[in-house]
């Protein structure tokens, strides 16, 4: 099982590790200064950068293939993404779609060049982070449709596969909806906010998205410490149970949700400070964390509830995605 660790420095770059003996072992660095995000998709590795060509006010998209123990090759050229702060993408045969945080927009790349880019438009309450659009990630459904999450206007917004929008679902108020997974069942989304660590669940039918109740995940301890951040969000394979991971209290939170609503049932530390991205191994039986602050922290994933092994010390690493060979 190998596993890529994406880092966001001027020095940064794609650690591929291999995981042994409960340890993170280091097989390559492919450098790539300040990489945002990564995604494994038929054969290759794209990966998205802070800057195009030097450009400050637009993002880059590379991407390598893989072989088969995840060396990687035959760099791209660098794709302008079309507007700033590229931060989350996803792939599908229509396309590549990239989020974008400090542009509040959505593009669709296509057969390696731009061929739209997308604003959203509004605000929401809160005036230091919600004051214009923050598009904050995009997943592609099964259908071919698109959710995006805006935090800064508190919604997520239904796209078709060439962007044209169909219609938004509402979180409270101020909460920052961040990113969302999809249930095996392929109709319910749980939705992650950042500013207000709460987990909404949402169903999804015929291009309508519709919020339904949200769930506080630390209410108490978020009167004392209310500036944490939650991050990111996983569900198990038999969608029974959800994980996010929260910067502040350095959590991986574990939540149950088998019954159709949501019951937070415990928690671990993520082993290292501010925990950006984490992930779960295809066959369920390892966590990998980002933590932005130290490093990466591997975690034995054999009975859902994460228990720590070992970490190795990074500088910002921020995405992680597992390769078996297979994809």
């Amino acid at each position: 099982m190998k596993v890529f660790v994406s880092t966001s420095s001027d020095e940064g770059g794609i650690y591929r590790f291999r995981i042994n003996d409960e340890k993170l072992i280091l097989e390559e660095v492919t450098k790539l200064p300040w990489v945002k995000y990564t995604r494994i998709y038929d054969g290759r590795l794209y990966a998205l950068i802070k800057h195009y060509k030097g450009n400050e006010s637009e993002s880059g998209l590379v991407s390598y293939r893989l072989g088969e123990n995840g060396e990687l090759s035959d760099k791209s050229e660098i794709i302008p993404t079309g507007a700033e702060g590229a931060c989350h993408l996803d792939i599908n045969e229509n396309g590549i779609y990239v989020a974008h945080y400090y542009s509040g927009s959505v593009s669709l790349i296509r057969d390696g060049r731009l061929v739209k880019n997308v604003k959203h438009e509004g605000h929401s309450v809160d005036i230091f982070r919600q004051t214009h659009p923050y598009a904050h990630f995009v997943k592609a459904m099964p259908d071919g449709n698109l959710l995006v999450c805006d935090l800064g206007c508190d919604e997520v917004v239904v796209y078709d596969p060439e962007l044209v929008r169909l219609g938004t679902a509402k979180t409270p108020a101020g909460v920052g909806p961040r990113h969302l997974v999809l249930s095996p069942n392929g109709k319910t989304v749980w939705v992650l906010s950042e500013m207000g660590s709460t987990l909404t669940r949402m169903e999804y039918a015929d291009g309508v998205l519709t919020a339904y109740e949200t769930l506080g995940l630390y209410p108490d301890r978020m009167r004392e410490l209310p500036h944490t951040k939650s991050a990111a969000i996983r569900v198990s394979n038999d969608g029974e149970t959800i994980y996010t991971s929260n910067r502040g209290f350095d959590v991986i939170s574990i939540i149950d949700v088998s019954s159709g609503s949501a019951r937070l049932r415990g928690e671990v530390s993520s082993e290292g400070g501010s925990p950006r991205d984490f992930n779960i191994s295809p066959d369920g039986k390892y966590l990998v964390c980002a933590n932005e602050a130290s490093g990466a922290s591997l975690f034995d994933f054999d009975r859902k509830c994460p228990r720590y092994l070992s970490s190795v010390a990074l500088e910002l690493p921020l995405a992680v995605e597992f390769f078996s060979g297979s994809k």
